[in-house]
């Protein structure tokens, strides 16, 4: 898991992953833990198109599924966007932000090492 992690986030964002409780990599496999757990049924819209052959069966689920998101957080049954907007949303803007504000700061004191992310910034 480390070795990925570190090859990873080092070609990204020039992170070196420390060995043994890095905080980077505990954040990411806390998210991947609260998404799994929001794929269980308690939670999971059924959006399914196993058994759609008709197209315009496909294009009323498709519409039915953009019409999801205008769903409130506190109506019955939407306990799932309460849960992805509460407590996968937060964590998953941490783990976007917090690797890429590391490698900011890095780059300002001039201390950052070759990433995709000092290579667009720097250009």
């Amino acid at each position: 898991m480390y070795v990925s992690a570190n090859l990873l986030l080092g070609i990204a964002y020039g992170y070196t992953v420390q060995s043994g409780h890095d905080p980077i990599v505990e954040l990411a496999e806390e998210t991947m833990a609260k998404l799994t757990n929001g794929f269980q049924p308690k939670y999971l819209v059924n959006i399914s198109h196993k058994y759609v052959r008709s197209p315009i069966i496909s294009l009323k689920k498709t519409y039915t599924l953009l019409l999801v998101k205008y769903i409130p957080t506190w109506f019955p049954g939407a306990g799932w966007k309460h849960f992805a907007q509460y407590e996968c949303g937060p964590l998953s803007h941490r783990l976007l932000n917090e690797p890429f504000n590391e490698s900011l700061e890095k780059i300002a004191i001039g201390k950052a090492s070759a990433s995709f992310i000092w290579q667009a910034l720097t250009d």
